[in-house]
This record gives C-alpha cells, sequence and structure tokens, in this order.
C-alpha cells in the first residue's frame, strides 16, 4: 500500500464579497494549493481524484469542517459566506485523496480572520424630480 505526499503550499484570501445595491454583503473565503505529484515513497502520483479541506476556528484543529473537492485538476476552492461568521479565525488544512481512498497526512495550516460586515444602510426616501425648461439666458 502507496502513501503518497500532499505537497500543498495552503495560501488563503479572505474576501468580503461586496454585493450589488439591495444585497447584502457575504463573506468568501479562497483556499488555493498546489497539487502534489509524488507518494511519499517517491514514485509518481497516478491515481489523485480529488482533496478534503478540513476547517475549524482553533489553532491546531480540531477542524470540525470537512469539504470533498472530487476533482485531481482543482488547486482552488472556495468557502461561501453561509458557513463563515464575521470577526471569526478560521484555520484550514487540506489532505489529497487517492483512487484507493486513501488520504494524505495534513498540509499546512492556513489560518485567517473575517472582517467584519459593515452594516448597509437603508435607500433613501422622498426622493423627488423637478423639471424646469429654461429658455435663452432667462
Amino acid at each position: 500500500m502507496k502513501r503518497f505526499l500532499i505537497a500543498a503550499l495552503l495560501c488563503l484570501c479572505v474576501l468580503p464579497a461586496w454585493a450589488q445595491p439591495s444585497e447584502e454583503p457575504t463573506l468568501d473565503v479562497t483556499l488555493t494549493w498546489t497539487a502534489p505529484t509524488q507518494n511519499t515513497d517517491g514514485s509518481p502520483l497516478t491515481d489523485l481524484v480529488g482533496y478534503r479541506i478540513y476547517y475549524g476556528t482553533s489553532e491546531g484543529g480540531p477542524y470540525p469542517n470537512v469539504v470533498s473537492v472530487m476533482d485531481a485538476g482543482a488547486t482552488q476552492y472556495i468557502v461561501t459566506g453561509e458557513t463563515l461568521s464575521e470577526n471569526t479565525t478560521y484555520c484550514f488544512v487540506a489532505t489529497a485523496v487517492n483512487a484507493a481512498g486513501l488520504e494524505s497526512q495534513y498540509s499546512n495550516e492556513a489560518c485567517a480572520t473575517t472582517p467584519d460586515i459593515p452594516e448597509v444602510p437603508n435607500p433613501p426616501s422622498g426622493v423627488s424630480v423637478t423639471i424646469t425648461l429654461n429658455f435663452g439666458g432667462q
């Protein structure tokens, strides 16, 4: 049974997704990594099927949230705002998964704190229009 290595540098970008007018802003966390190319014994990794991303709110774990990205060509994943809270530190690790379902060790950990979502103002009220028609300098 071959072991394999995820030589992944996990990069984390926390971006507030400022929305179009009339939408509430959301938070998205973009994770990027470098795909592994070898098993832990140094042989070529030819049966990579995807990744698992683990995350939680404590440095060093535990990582109670798991997302499966079963696309061997993937090098990025966006964790959407529905699962994130503002002003919270999240820590992420990733593993590689081969065709036998074997999972690598955790990648390096990447942590970031989400920003506060600003309050969206109410729209103006009482908007009116005045049309003035001017004739030649008067």
